[in-house]
């Protein structure tokens, strides 16, 4: 891994410390004109498989953490999908590289309570499917 400057964006994959090779890794599909940055949580849905953000609230597929984006996916591609490769078993990661999602209230403020649910949530789907956070020291 390479250092970054913290003026930076995060380079795609330097949010992972290690993995065990492609068995770490997996592929889906994620909607045309979205925006994710490398590391965010995915959850793959029910009904069409394609990749979204990881909502441990959510009733479609997207409660169910399926891994972490590895590279960065920009809106303005052509068609109607893009495939996207995630960090799904087997690794590490730095959790301080990692977009947490948050929650808003209804006033468009922070929930702190409900984010922090959804990060303990978040860690244990990961620890689950054996990934691992770790400091980035």
């Amino acid at each position: 891994m390479y250092a970054t400057r913290r003026s930076e964006k995060t380079h795609d994959a330097a949010f992972i410390k290690s993995d065990l090779g492609l068995r770490s890794y997996s592929r889906g599909k994620v909607q045309a004109d979205q925006e994710f940055e490398p590391g965010t949580p995915m959850a793959r849905l029910t009904a069409t498989g394609f990749l979204v953000r990881y909502d441990n609230v959510g009733a479609d597929g997207s409660e169910k953490l399926a891994g972490f984006l590895v590279a960065r996916i920009l809106p303005g591609f052509p068609g109607e999908f893009e495939v996207a490769a995630l960090l799904s078993g087997d690794g590490e990661v730095f959790a301080d590289r990692i977009p947490f999602p948050t929650v808003l209230d209804g006033n468009g403020a922070v929930d702190a309570a409900a984010t922090a649910a959804l990060k303990v949530a978040l860690v244990a789907e990961a620890e689950a499917l054996g990934i691992q956070f770790r400091p980035l020291a």
